[in-house]
């Protein structure tokens, strides 16, 4: 009997690689736009408006990070990622950042928005702003010293300056004079404007007293015979503002010819008196001329005749 015998090969079945075609893989999508932000230089109180320019394609949404220092390739230290801004359907272009303290800080923006739209944008430009709550601190400068004892006793000019540690002093008001009314206690304002806005106020206070005082003889007020050993005259004098600060008499010899001027001594703010010693005997004229502490005189008083024996 013939037996017939088959051979059965077992042909091995490769599993079938898959062929990659050019562009059939969806490729990275590009970047986002970067927005190019700014900011003002100096700015007051503690908030302050960072703003970029808008993207045209599309709705975005904004991160906005700030630093208060720069590393020296002007990297962030510390950044602080502030707020995400906007939403898809909406374009944001700017962002107020609130309670700043008063220094320099540094911000940027990117931008980003649905995956298959673009990646997340590179970190923009760094914008820098000075924030600066501090009106300067004002001073007020007159053009000259007071004319007598701290007074003045006609008009003067004061002229404004300013230091301010945070943004700088841009300007101050012109000078301002002051020629009346007379106080004791006079004062002028004038105002300093910082580079962030901040108006600092300054006072230039003084006292000011620009009318003469007057002086009257009281006594004798008609002629009469005085003693030339222990006679006086006496009288009044005032003044509103500053006081009187001293009375001079004159003596003027209407039988010899000549004038003697003599101090009086003042008592309070008022009265005064002068003796007559040592004058020759004569009919004389008496005048009474007072000066106030702000160094002003006033005018001779009305003369009144007394007769020296």
């Amino acid at each position: 009997m013939r037996v017939t015998r088959f051979l059965v090969l077992a042909a091995a079945v490769a599993t079938p690689t898959a062929l990659i075609l050019p562009g059939s893989q969806a490729e990275p999508p590009p970047d986002c736009e970067t927005p190019v932000a700014s900011a003002p230089e100096f700015a007051p109180g503690t908030t302050n408006t960072v703003t970029w320019t808008a993207v045209t394609s599309g709705g975005f949404q904004f991160e906005v990070a700030s630093s208060a220092a720069l590393d020296a390739d002007g990297s962030f230290v510390d950044a602080n990622l502030v707020a995400t801004v906007g939403n898809i359907a909406d374009t944001a272009t700017q962002y107020t950042v609130s309670d700043l303290t008063e220094q320099t800080h540094y911000f940027h923006v990117r931008a980003k928005t649905k995956p298959q739209v673009c990646q997340a944008s590179p970190w923009g430009n760094t914008v820098s702003t000075t924030q600066d709550a501090t009106g300067p601190v004002v001073t007020g400068t007159p053009d000259r010293d007071p004319d007598s004892n701290g007074w003045y006793n006609h008009a003067l000019t004061v002229t404004w300056s300013a230091t301010d540690e945070g943004s700088g002093v841009a300007s101050c008001d012109s000078p301002t004079g002051y020629s009346g009314p007379d106080d004791e206690t006079a004062s002028v304002s004038g105002n300093c404007t910082d580079n962030a806005g901040n108006i600092g106020t300054g006072d230039f206070d003084f006292s000011y007293d620009a009318t003469a005082p007057s002086a009257e003889v009281d006594s004798p007020f008609v002629p009469v015979a005085i003693s030339a050993l222990d006679g006086k005259v006496t009288g009044t004098a005032s003044d509103d503002t500053s006081g009187v600060a001293s009375v001079s008499v004159a003596f003027t010899n209407g039988t010899l010819g000549g004038t003697t001027t003599r101090a009086a001594t003042v008592t309070g703010t008022s009265t005064w008196e002068v003796a007559t010693v040592g004058l020759a005997p004569g009919v004389y004229t008496v005048t009474a001329t007072a000066t106030d502490i702000a160094g002003n005189t006033g005018n001779p008083s009305a003369a009144v005749t007394i007769i020296i024996v």
